[in-house]
C-alpha cells in the first residue's frame, strides 16, 4: 500500500514539475525543506542557505521553504520567515510528500549543513534581526533578571539528555558521548561575574538547577526561560560558552563569538574565525590519553555513536573546570584587548592545523584551539 501511495504521489508530482519547467524562463521557482525539530539544524541549515543566497552561491530564483512537524523554536522560525517565505501546515505536508521527486529535479533547493562551511560563516553576515518592539521586550526581560542597559553578559550551556528525552521521546543513548556536566562550567561563569559581567545558564530543558547561583550567576534555564529569550540572549551575548549542542549554533548564526568546549571528535573545528574550541580527551582501554596523531592514524577522528567507543574500549574525558576557565579567560582577554600570547603559541596553532590537510573534514578551518589547552596537549604530550 505504501509503494502504491508513493507511486500515486509521483504521478501527481509530474504535472507540477512540467508546470515549473514552463514557468522557468519567466519566473524560476525553487522549493526547499527546513529542518525545524532540532534547534541546531533549524538555525544552521537555514542560515547557511540564506548566506549562500547572500553571497551569490545559489541560482537566481524565487525560493519557497517548507517547515513540517514540531518546531524547536517558533521565534527563530518566525525570524527566518521575515527573510524568505516559509510555509507550514498542509502546504508543508504536501511538499514533504512530493519531496522525493522534487529534490531530484532542478526545482528542489537543498539546505545542507556539513559543519565545515567556514567561509560562509565568516564571509557572510547574519541574516536575522529584531524589530524595535522585540528589542524592547528583550531588554525588559533582562531587567527582570537584574541586568541594566549597560551591563554585558555571557551565555553558557552544557549538553545533556534532558531536552531530547522531553521534546522528542525515543532512545537517544547513542548521543550520550556528546553530554557534559554543567558543574564544570561554574568556575568560568564565576570568572565572568568577577570581571563585571553576568553569566546566564541556558537550556530549554535541564535535569537539575545550577549547584550555586548569585546576583551575576543566573540560572536562566530553570527560572526565566522562554523561546524568545533563548534566541535573544544568544544573539546579544558578548560571547557564548557552549558544548556539542544546537543552541550554540544560534549564537553562531548571529555572529557572536563562541567558546566551544567538550568537542567529542577531533576532525571538527568551530565555525568562525573569532571562535575558540577545546576537546574532550580520548582514552584507550588502558586509560591512556591518545595523541592527535594516534587518533587520526587509527581512524578515531570522526564518529557519531556511543557504540563506536564501547566496541573499541575507548572513553571520552570531559574538559576539566580549569580547561574551560582557561579558554573563557582567553576569549574574554582577546575581546577586551588584554590577551598576550606566549612564545610558541602561533607555531602550535600552525602545527595543529597542519594535521588536517586536504581530505580531512575540517580542512581549512579558521578558528583557534584554546592556547592553554593546546600547549598542554602538544608540548607535554597526550599521555597523562
Amino acid at each position: 500500500m505504501r509503494a502504491a501511495g508513493l507511486s500515486v504521489l509521483g504521478v501527481l508530482t509530474c504535472p507540477l514539475i512540467l508546470v515549473l519547467w514552463l514557468l522557468e524562463p519567466f519566473k524560476p521557482l525553487r522549493f526547499g525543506r527546513i529542518i525545524p525539530q532540532r534547534i541546531g539544524h533549524l538555525a544552521a541549515n537555514t542560515e547557511l542557505f540564506l548566506r549562500r543566497l547572500q553571497l551569490g552561491r545559489l541560482p537566481q530564483a524565487a525560493y519557497l521553504l517548507f517547515a513540517s512537524g514540531p518546531v524547536a523554536n517558533s521565534t527563530l522560525l518566525s525570524l527566518f520567515a521575515r527573510k524568505i517565505p516559509v510555509e507550514q501546515g498542509w502546504p508543508a505536508r504536501v511538499f514533504t510528500a512530493c519531496e522525493p521527486w522534487l529534490k531530484h529535479s532542478r526545482f528542489g533547493a537543498q539546505l545542507p549543513f556539513e559543519s565545515n562551511e567556514y567561509a560562509l560563516f565568516d564571509d557572510g553576515r547574519s541574516s536575522l534581526s529584531f524589530t524595535p518592539e522585540e528589542e524592547a521586550r528583550g531588554k525588559a526581560e533582562l531587567r527582570k533578571m537584574g541586568l541594566g542597559p549597560e551591563d554585558w553578559f555571557v551565555c553558557f550551556h552544557a549538553r545533556e539528555s534532558a531536552y531530547l528525552n522531553k521534546s522528542l521521546p525515543g532512545d537517544w543513548r547513542y548521543h550520550d558521548y556528546r553530554d557534559c556536566s554543567v558543574a564544570n562550567f561554574l568556575p568560568a561563569a564565576e570568572y565572568v561575574a568577577g570581571r563585571g559581567g553576568f553569566a546566564l545558564r541556558m537550556g530549554s530543558a535541564v535535569a537539575e538547577p545550577l549547584p550555586r547561583t548569585g546576583p551575576r550567576l543566573i540560572d536562566y534555564a530553570s527560572r526565566h526561560r522562554s523561546e524568545f529569550m533563548d534566541v535573544y540572549l544568544a544573539a546579544k551575548c558578548r560571547f557564548f560558552i557552549g558544548s556539542d549542542t544546537g543552541l550554540t549554533q544560534v549564537a553562531t548564526i548571529f555572529d557572536r563569538p563562541v567558546v566551544n568546549t567538550n568537542v567529542p571528535i577531533v576532525d571538527w573545528a568551530s565555525f568562525r574565525r573569532a571562535d575558540l574550541f577545546i576537546q574532550k580527551k580520548l582514552r584507550d582501554a588502558a586509560g591512556r590519553a591518545l595523541s592527535y596523531e594516534e587518533i587520526l592514524e587509527r581512524g578515531y577522528a570522526r564518529f557519531y555513536d556511543s557504540a563506536f567507543l564501547r566496541e573499541r574500549g575507548l572513553t571520552l574525558e570531559e574538559n576539566s573546570p580549569e580547561e574551560i576557565l582557561d579558554a573563557v579567560r582567553e576569549m574574554h582577554e582577546r575581546l577586551t584587548g588584554a590577551w598576550k600570547a606566549e612564545p610558541g603559541d602561533d607555531g602550535l596553532q600552525t602545527r595543529y592545523q597542519a594535521l588536517f590537510g586536504p581530505g580531512r573534514h575540517c580542512h581549512g578551518f579558521r578558528a583557534r584551539i584554546g592556547a592553554a589547552f593546546l600547549r598542554a596537549r602538544m608540548t607535554q604530550g597526550a599521555r597523562p
